[in-house]
């Protein structure tokens, strides 16, 4: 438990505050060696491999590594992996099993509840601005295991972590396509202006234009 001083703000009663150590097993560092784009072994995941929260390992270079090795550093479904140097904090998820293993810069995380609402926790202000408090460096920030295992993490029962999840997929699915019809505006812009300047030089542009103009 976390004593009252520590805690950032009320949860409800049914909820808990611990460290991200009691939900999450791992907090492994991953392989050194030099990364090729000559495929002589499996995907080579490195800190610009990770994009908006998700591992893409389409677009990964390959490195050479011993049976044992790959074993040890392979990257499973729902692994979490997370920057210690550099983008310090950034992180992704595994959204499936990937024929890879994860460079040294990063950190490896297992959930031991829900995935997905660890994989929401470490997109949230609660934890980039413990990230932000607890990097160390003064030229060059990072973060390591032991800072990563006692970053505050609010517990809630499973059924709740499930309904948050579903909540958020639901509503980050809406954010996604407003801002594709946004862009599609923007897009546009410049085509509608030029169709509007167009009619009233022309003497096209009437009254019913105004009113029949929607954006879309």
């Amino acid at each position: 438990m976390i004593p009252k001083d520590e805690q950032p703000y009320k949860i409800p009663d049914n909820w808990r505050w611990i460290r991200l150590k009691e939900v999450c097993d791992g907090f492994q560092y991953g392989y050194t060696e030099k990364a090729t784009f000559e495929k002589i072994g499996p995907n080579f995941i490195r800190i610009t491999d990770i994009r908006n929260g998700i591992i893409h390992d389409e677009t990964a270079p390959y490195c050479k590594i011993s049976d044992s090795e790959y074993l040890k550093y392979k990257i499973n479904k729902d692994d979490i992996l997370i920057a210690r140097m550099g983008s310090v904090g950034e992180n992704g998820f595994a959204k499936h099993d990937i024929d890879g293993v994860f460079a040294s810069y990063l950190i490896r995380l297992i959930p031991k509840i829900l995935p997905e609402f660890v994989r929401d926790y470490l997109q949230s202000d609660l934890y980039w601005n413990q990230i932000m408090d607890n990097s160390q460096g003064t030229t060059r920030l990072n973060v390591n295991a032991n800072i990563l295992k006692s970053l505050i993490f609010p517990l809630p029962p499973l059924d709740e972590q499930q309904r948050i999840v579903d909540i958020i997929e639901s509503l980050f699915a809406k954010l996604d396509k407003a801002k594709t019809l946004a862009q599609n505006v923007v897009d546009n812009y410049e085509l509608r202006r030029l169709a509007i300047l167009h009619k009233a030089f022309t003497g096209q542009l009437t009254n019913s234009d105004f009113k029949r103009m929607t954006i879309s």
